[in-house]
């Protein structure tokens, strides 16, 4: 019986995912455990704390399922227990405010699958808060309610908060202090860190600091205002975004694409390639969108499925926390701050209505007829039955000029990506002036934004070029014939089963490598520049920076129509700019010295690094490089590495208590021959390492590095 209760145990653990780290299942008075009903078809098990897993007191033991096998014993308890955690008893699964997070005691029930029992009639859940953040996180994103309840412990649940730190401090902006200065070395990332972390959340005495704003250039002489929060407040964002994404992900419109996990432009492109028979595109834009969101409504749309005020007072302190522009402090009362962790997705909550309301469009104007016979066609075919010679000919002539159908109805595509969307129509140009002042009003009047009159157009889809996401986005239509390659020869075919064609846009691309000084215009002629602020560089890290633009474009663009321009642009522009970087860095007075000497891929000899010019251009229309399925909490994999540096010993002097993390923000700046914590972190090939507080503080002081070895190990 013991063995039986331990099989079952092992079940629950497996079931609920690392229950050593996820899970901590205990009772507290043995009063409680006698009191536990039992149900038809269902078995029961507990461990405690102290015990450990798989100890039963002998007063209950419980009575496993009958199986044949460990395995099937598996699969029988995971569906069930993660079924019993995300169904209609969720919300008991919190613990009250002020508790504690962890609580002391719960009960794992396991369904016995080969019994056709139902429901369990009555369960006893009072105070039960034993299950950690991170499994509750995955409860909920499988789980099918409309509403949570008792979440808020999830954001100050301490694994959450490191997993928050994991998911952050590897970002180049995670050095970058906000407005009170701390950078993740000066804040001294510890378990001590943590757990006083997690304490001011739970009790609700955790401030938000405001955001730091500064100015980015834009296209046109234009600015765009982007805020820097502090690295305290981008760790509690991370979780309370971890939190939304479990909660609205699985909410979402599948025609949104922005800011989203697993989702992105490659993925709006697929979405786009499916529309037929576009006849018009209707280019949308909000102004100043992110500026502009309304509080209010904001935390109302929050509200429907988060119901829980600790958590909405918290997004209200961010919301509110205001800005520091030059010095000077400036309250905000509406708008999200881009730069913010939690801004992308608290803005696709706001446009989720529109979503909605598109759909409801679509729904109303699709029509299932689309085509029906011309009137004029019939009549001009039949009068040709009565004549002869020339003016049978003639009038053959005249009768392909017009179409043998006319359509009629209408029908509706739509995408969108963060706060720039595009809408298919098939119909009249008198349809998409309709939708568009639809949408229009509906903006103005319930979301309380302005549509921009000056980036949202109208355009014909086989005339113009629609400009999405970096894209020019066209459909030809059914009187453009093109050749296509047949078995033995080229042939004409009609266009009229061409959906939709998708090219880089070649000029705008020539643009951008003017602002990289890549390019440059002289005289109205394009010339090939090099690259002189790249001179001070050596030859295997110029070569390096030119491989990531030419990897970035190939990226992007790797399922384009006309990917072959990328020949030109690689081959002849970068090629030659790079060619002319190297011959101004090592004085050669032209680019034919530089291939003489470094071949046609510029050979650095001494890492044997070349230009990446890839031996064909060929559009893959298949392979995207981001996966449309929904898998949002693929983000929330506990990394144990970082686990293992908190717990690990100082690199320095070999230290087990106190251990902080010290962090570089790249690689690129740490410099092996200087010797002292740079030549362990180079050897380690890490940016982050386990320090204690005392040389922690050597470090930053600088009496650590002036030793030319590291610091050996202290007796």
């Amino acid at each position: 019986m013991q063995h039986a209760a331990k099989e079952v145990n092992w079940a629950c653990q497996q079931a609920l995912g690392s229950a050593s780290s996820y899970c901590r299942y205990a009772y507290s008075q043995k009063d409680w455990w006698e009191n536990v009903p039992s149900y038809e078809g269902w078995t029961t098990t507990r461990t405690t704390a102290s015990e450990g897993p798989g100890k039963i007191p002998p007063k209950r033991a419980a009575v496993a399922p009958p199986t044949n096998s460990r395995k099937n014993l598996y699969a029988k308890s995971t569906e069930v227990s993660l079924r019993l955690l995300g169904g209609n008893m969720f919300q008991n699964l919190g613990s009250p405010k002020g508790s504690n997070s962890y609580g002391d005691r719960v009960l794992v029930v396991v369904r016995n699958m080969s019994s056709e029992g139902g429901q369990p009639k009555t369960i006893k859940k009072e105070d039960i808060a034993a299950i950690s953040g991170l499994t509750r996180l995955k409860v909920i994103a499988d789980g099918e309610n409309d509403t949570v309840q008792n979440v808020y412990q999830i954001v100050y649940d301490v694994e959450v908060l490191k997993t928050s730190y994991n998911k952050l401090k590897s970002r180049p902006s995670s050095m970058t202090p906000g407005i009170d200065g701390n950078d993740l070395n000066t804040l001294g990332i510890n378990e001590k860190y943590f757990n006083e972390l997690s304490n001011k959340l739970r009790t609700e005495q955790y401030r938000p600091t405001p955001v730091k704003r500064v100015l980015i250039p834009k296209p046109e002489n234009k600015t765009r205002p982007l805020g820097i929060p502090s690295i305290e407040d981008r760790i509690v964002q991370q979780s309370l975004l971890y939190l939304l994404e479990a909660v609205f992900e699985k909410t979402f419109s599948e025609k949104s694409h922005g800011f989203r996990p697993k989702r992105g432009a490659h993925t709006a492109c697929k979405n786009i390639r499916q529309w037929r028979g576009v006849s018009w595109f209707i280019e949308g834009d909000i102004v100043s969108y992110f500026d502009r969101i309304n509080h209010k409504k904001l935390m109302e749309l929050v509200s429907k499925r988060i119901q829980e005020q600790q958590v909405i007072d918290l997004l209200w302190k961010f919301l509110r926390a205001g800005v520091v522009t030059d010095g000077k402090y400036k309250r905000t009362t509406m708008g999200v701050p881009q730069g913010a962790v939690i801004s992308p997705i608290l803005s696709n909550i706001y446009l989720h209505e529109l979503d909605l309301y598109v759909e409801t469009l679509r729904k109303k104007f699709d029509t299932k007829k689309t085509s029906e016979p011309n009137p004029a066609y019939r009549k001009a075919k039949s009068l040709l039955r009565s004549k002869k010679g020339k003016e049978k000919k003639e009038g053959y002539k005249q009768l392909r000029k017009l179409k043998s159908t006319i359509r009629v109805g209408m029908r509706l595509y739509y995408v969108r990506y963060a706060d720039d969307w595009l809408i298919g129509i098939w119909g009249k140009r008198e349809d998409a002036v309709k939708v568009k002042n639809k949408i229009e009003n509906f903006l103005k009047e319930k979301l309380e934004l302005e549509m921009s009159l000056e980036k949202t157009k109208i355009t014909h889809a086989g005339k113009k070029k629609a400009f999405f996401l970096g894209y020019d986005i066209y459909s030809p239509t059914p009187k453009e014939l093109f050749f296509e390659k047949g078995k033995t020869s080229k042939v004409k075919k009609r266009a009229s089963h061409v959906s939709i064609y998708i090219d880089a846009p070649y000029h705008r691309i020539k643009e951008r490598m003017i602002e990289e000084k890549i390019l440059e215009v002289k005289n109205g002629k394009w010339l090939i520049n090099a690259v002189t602020h790249w001179i001070n560089y050596n030859h295997a890290e110029i070569l390096y920076r030119y491989n990531w633009i030419i990897r970035g474009y190939l990226n992007y663009y790797s399922h384009v129509n006309n990917l072959y321009i990328f020949h030109k642009i690689i081959n002849l522009i970068l090629l030659h700019s790079c060619a002319l970087t190297l011959g101004r860095k090592l004085k050669l007075r032209s680019r034919k010295k530089v291939f003489r000497q470094f071949g046609k891929t510029l050979k650095d000899p001494k890492s044997n690094l070349t230009l990446s010019i890839p031996s064909n251009y060929q559009s893959n229309t298949k392979d995207y490089k981001i996966d449309h399925k929904k898998d949002p909490l693929k983000v929330l994999k506990w990394s144990v590495r970082t686990q293992h540096l908190l717990e690990g010993t100082c690199v320095g002097c070999g230290a087990t208590t106190n251990i902080e993390i010290h962090h570089v923000k790249k690689l690129a700046n740490i410099k092996r021959d200087k010797g002292g914590i740079q030549r362990i972190m180079a050897t380690l090939g890490r940016k982050q390492v386990p320090v204690c507080a005392k040389c922690h503080k050597d470090i930053h002081t600088g009496k650590y590095d002036k030793e030319n070895s590291p610091r050996k190990k202290s007796k």
